[in-house]
């Protein structure tokens, strides 16, 4: 019987040494269920304490403390990452909390109950501030984007004219908004596309057309925003952007 019990815990010690070798992370604390079944996908992981969080199968650090007048300006390639759910949803790759915030200088990553999006603050080509919120899935895929520098009200674009009013005045109303070009898949037509959030949770779709090297708006629709992006905020992010 008591061979028994040392051969039992000789395989058990054997077995646990062969785990930790595989799997170094659980060395740090951590369960074998916060372990990545690819340990590639892992964020910052041999910096990790219990104050992460685990998202699936992703482990990440979060911040909601600091301040996002306290980021640093990033210079990055901001297209796909300041596209709304309605134009990212239709691409087949994917964009990553890691493959996004290794490109920027400087990144939060917040957590809102369920919800994590991360920000990050540009300056534009004419010189503006913009903060651009990013919603992620609980992969921590890039679903959703918003640039922003304060959110606007609908009765600001009352005075918006199809077929003449421009991009320039648009950024007037809104400081924050980013020009998408060529967007409708028609190569023919020099294109593009602005969206604008509102606080009763829709948007507004300005479409553009170039007219003698001026973007003019063509057409302007407003729905209800899928995502329900402000809804996803913390108060003290809302509040700096409104």
């Amino acid at each position: 019987m008591i061979k028994k019990v040392i051969v039992v815990i000789i395989v058990i010690f054997i077995s646990s040494s062969i785990i930790m070798a595989k799997n170094p992370q659980i060395k740090k604390g951590l369960n074998p269920k916060q372990i990545s079944e690819n340990n590639d996908t892992l964020l910052n992981i041999t910096d990790l304490d219990y104050t992460d969080i685990e998202i699936d199968r992703i482990i990440c650090p979060y911040d909601n403390e600091l301040k996002i007048t306290e980021l640093e300006y990033s210079d990055i390639n901001i297209s796909r990452i300041s596209f709304p759910y309605e134009i990212e949803g239709i691409y087949s790759s994917v964009l990553t909390y890691e493959s996004i915030a290794s490109e920027a200088n400087e990144m939060f990553l917040r957590k809102n109950g369920d919800i994590y999006y991360g920000i990050i603050k540009i300056k534009s080509t004419d010189d503006r501030t913009i903060y651009i919120f990013m919603l992620f899935d609980s992969y921590l895929n890039f679903k959703d984007g918003m640039t922003v520098q304060k959110i606007t009200n609908k009765k600001d674009y009352e005075n918006i004219q199809i077929g003449a009013t421009t991009f320039e005045e648009i950024i007037k109303i809104d400081s924050g908004v980013i020009l998408l070009e060529n967007e409708s898949y028609n190569d023919d037509i020099p294109n593009a596309v602005s969206f604008h959030r509102f606080t009763d949770d829709t948007m507004m779709k300005i479409d553009y057309i170039k007219v003698a090297e001026k973007w003019i708006v063509k057409d302007i629709s407003i729905k209800e925003d899928p995502m329900k992006f402000l809804d996803s905020l913390l108060t003290k992010d809302l509040e700096q952007i409104t």
